[in-house]
C-alpha cells in the first residue's frame, strides 16, 4: 500500500470537484422547490385516490393520460352502437340530433338540472303512457318494445319521441317531449309544431333550420304560407339527394297548386240511343301562387238514334263559364258564372268550398245553379238542376270516411220544375300498399228521396216521343243503394313516368231496380315533365237514377306553363 503524502495538485483537483458537486445540489434544490410552490395542492378526493391505489403512483403521467383517453374513446364508441339501435325517423340517419343555436328569446327548455318531485312524477307517467302505447301495438316486436323503454328508463327519451311521432301517437310525443331530461332535437319539435300548427314555433325553427330534415322543412314552409320558398329547397335538397322519394312527391304536388295549367278533353257518350261527342277545355292562370282566373268551355253534339225515347233533340249544347280560384292553407275555392245554350239559353253559376279543418278532417260545400245533368237521356238534352250539397270527409290511418247531405231540383230548360230530390251519402274504404300498387276497398250506402211532376211538361215533353211521354221516362221514384266500392292503381302515379294503369268497379244493389254495377278503367303517363295524358273509360249504370246502361270514353290531356 502506497502511503506517500498527495502531492499539491491532487488536493487542488479534488477540492475543485467537491465544489462543483455542492454548486449543482443546491441548484437542484432550488428548482424542485419552484416547482412544488407553483402545483396546487391536491384536495382530498385525489389523495385519497391515491392512497387507495398505490399502484398507480408509480405510472408515468404520460401514461396516465393514454389511459384516460382509452376510456373515453370506449365510452364514447359504447354511446354510438347503442344509437344505432335507437328509432331514428326516416331522412335522419345521417344527421346530427344536436339541437339548433337558438337566440335565446326563442329557445324552447324541456331539460331541468334538478328534478323536483313533481317533475318525477310527470316522468313516471310519461314513462307508464309509453308502455301502456307500445303494449297496444302488437305489431312492435318484443326487441323494439325492450330498447324503447330501455332507453326512456336511463333518461333517453329520443327513441321513444322518434316512435311515437312515426306512428302519429301525438299525445304521447308530446308527454314524452315535455318530459325529456335532455333537450329535445329541432325535428321532433317542428313534427309536432305541424301537427298542432303552432305557428310561432314552426317559425322560430325554421329560422334556424340546422338538422331538421328537408320534409319537415318544407311543410313548415306550406303551412306558413310560403309555397315558392317551400318549392326552392325541395329542389336544393333534391339535388343532394335525389332519391327522396317523399320531397319528391311533396314538391310536385305543390307544384301543381301553384302552376297554371290547360286541360283539354275530348268525349264520346252512350247514353240509351243518346249519343254526346265533343271537346271540352279549361284552365287555371295562376295571378299568384294563392288565386287566378278560372276558364271553361265545353261544346256537345247530340245524335238520338231511331229507337231511342227521344225525338227532335237539339243538334248541339254549349256551356261556358268564367271566374277565379283561390287557395290557402286551410281554404280551397272556385266560384264561376256563364251561359247555358240549348233549347234555350240560360245563365249558370257554381260555388265550391273546401275548408281543411285538421290534418285528416276535410268539409267541402256546393252549390250551382243551371248546372248539366244526365238523370236521364231527356234531361241530358233539355233539362238542367239546381243543386246544394254538404260533405264532411274524415281519415284515420289507412280509413278514410265520408257523409253527404244534398238537395237537388230537377228543370227543364225552360224552368219548369220536373222534380225534387233529397239524399244522403255515407261511405269509407281502407287503403293498403300492395307492392307498387294501391287497393283501396270499402263499403258504402245512399238514400234518394224524389217527389215527381204527375207528367212531365214543357220543352222535357217535347222531346219525348209520344209512347214514353211519361214521369219514368225522365225520374225514377224514391230509391236506395248500397254495395262495395273496390279501386287498384299505381302508387304515386305523379311520379311514374311511364304508362300507370288505374280501375275502380263497385257492385250494390238498387231497392228498385235491383243488382247494379260501375266500372272505370283508365292509364295515363307522363309528357314532357309534368304534364299528363291519359285515357278512361267506363260502364255500367252509375250515372243515373234509371239504371241506364251508360258508354263513356275520354281523351284528356293536361299542359303546365
Amino acid at each position: 500500500m502506497n502511503n506517500a503524502p498527495m502531492s499539491l495538485y491532487s488536493k487542488i483537483g479534488i477540492f475543485s470537484k467537491w465544489l462543483l458537486a455542492t454548486c449543482a445540489l443546491a441548484s437542484s434544490v432550488e428548482a424542485l422547490a419552484d416547482t412544488q410552490n407553483s402545483v396546487p395542492k391536491p384536495d382530498s378526493s385525489t389523495l385519497s385516490k391515491r392512497h387507495s391505489h398505490p399502484e398507480q403512483n408509480n405510472i408515468k403521467p404520460d401514461l396516465r393520460v393514454i389511459l384516460r383517453d382509452q376510456e373515453i374513446n370506449q365510452k364514447h364508441r359504447a354511446e354510438r352502437e347503442a344509437l344505432e339501435h335507437e328509432a331514428i325517423p326516416v331522412g335522419m340517419e345521417g344527421a346530427s340530433l344536436a339541437a339548433p343555436s337558438l337566440p335565446a328569446s326563442a329557445k324552447l327548455p324541456n331539460a331541468i338540472s334538478s328534478v323536483s318531485p313533481l317533475g318525477a312524477q310527470s316522468q313516471e307517467d310519461a314513462l307508464q303512457t309509453l308502455a301502456e302505447s307500445l303494449s297496444a301495438s302488437p305489431q312492435e316486436g318484443n326487441q323494439t318494445q325492450a330498447i324503447l323503454m330501455a332507453a326512456a328508463e336511463r333518461g333517453n327519451y329520443l327513441p321513444a319521441i322518434s316512435w311515437s311521432l312515426s306512428r302519429k301517437y301525438w299525445g304521447l310525443a308530446e308527454l314524452l317531449i315535455k318530459n325529456n331530461p335532455s333537450r329535445t332535437p329541432p325535428w321532433a319539435l317542428l313534427s309536432l309544431a305541424l301537427h298542432k300548427r303552432d305557428m310561432d314555433t314552426i317559425q322560430t325553427l325554421v329560422a334556424h333550420p340546422a338538422d331538421v330534415p328537408p320534409k319537415e322543412i318544407f311543410q313548415a314552409e306550406e303551412d306558413l304560407g310560403r309555397p315558392l320558398q317551400a318549392q326552392a329547397l325541395a329542389v336544393k335538397a333534391l339535388q343532394v339527394n335525389p332519391f327522396d322519394r317523399e320531397l319528391r312527391l311533396m314538391y310536385v304536388e305543390s307544384l301543381s297548386r301553384t302552376s297554371s295549367f290547360v286541360h283539354v278533353q275530348g268525349s264520346w257518350q252512350s247514353f240509351n240511343g243518346l249519343q254526346l261527342y265533343g271537346p271540352e277545355l279549361s284552365a287555371h292562370i295562376h295571378i299568384s301562387p294563392f288565386w287566378g282566373i278560372l276558364l271553361k268551355s265545353k261544346n256537345l253534339w247530340q245524335y238520338a238514334s231511331p229507337n231511342a225515347q227521344l225525338v227532335r233533340p237539339p243538334r248541339m249544347q254549349h256551356r261556358t263559364s268564367m271566374g277565379f280560384f283561390w287557395r290557402t292553407l286551410h281554404w280551397q275555392g272556385d266560384i264561376t258564372a256563364g251561359e247555358y245554350r240549348g233549347l234555350r239559353n240560360n245563365w249558370t253559376s257554381k260555388l265550391v268550398l273546401n275548408w281543411q279543418l285538421t290534418n285528416g278532417t276535410n268539409l267541402s260545400t256546393l252549390l250551382s245553379y243551371h248546372s248539366q245533368t244526365f238523370q236521364s237521356p231527356a234531361l241530358a238534352v233539355a233539362g238542367m238542376a239546381n243543386r246544394a250539397q254538404v260533405q264532411l270527409t274524415q281519415t284515420v290511418d289507412a280509413w278514410t270516411a265520408n257523409a253527404a247531405l244534398g238537395w237537388t231540383q230537377y228543370l227543364g230548360q225552360d224552368g219548369i220544375q220536373q222534380g225534387t230530390d233529397k239524399y244522403g251519402e255515407l261511405g269509407a274504404f281502407w287503403r293498403t300498399h300492395l307492392g307498387p300498387w294501391e287497393f283501396h276497398i270499402g263499403p258504402f250506402a245512399d238514400y234518394h228521396a224524389l217527389q215527381r211532376r204527375a207528367e212531365p211538361e214543357g220543352v222535357v215533353a217535347e222531346v219525348l216521343s209520344a209512347n214514353d211521354r211519361n214521369m219514368q221516362s225522365v225520374l225514377p221514384g224514391s230509391y236506395g243503394d248500397y254495395g262495395l266500392r273496390l279501386q287498384w292503381g299505381a302508387l304515386d302515379q305523379e311520379l311514374r313516368p311511364d304508362w300507370t294503369p288505374d280501375l275502380q268497379l263497385s257492385v250494390y244493389d238498387n231497392s228498385r231496380f235491383g243488382f247494379q254495377y260501375q266500372f272505370n278503367a283508365g292509364i295515363s303517363t307522363a309528357i314532357l315533365g309534368p304534364d299528363r295524358l291519359s285515357l278512361d273509360y267506363s260502364q255500367g249504370q252509375g250515372g243515373n237514377g234509371l239504371a241506364l246502361n251508360q258508354q263513356i270514353f275520354s281523351l284528356n290531356y293536361r299542359f303546365y306553363f
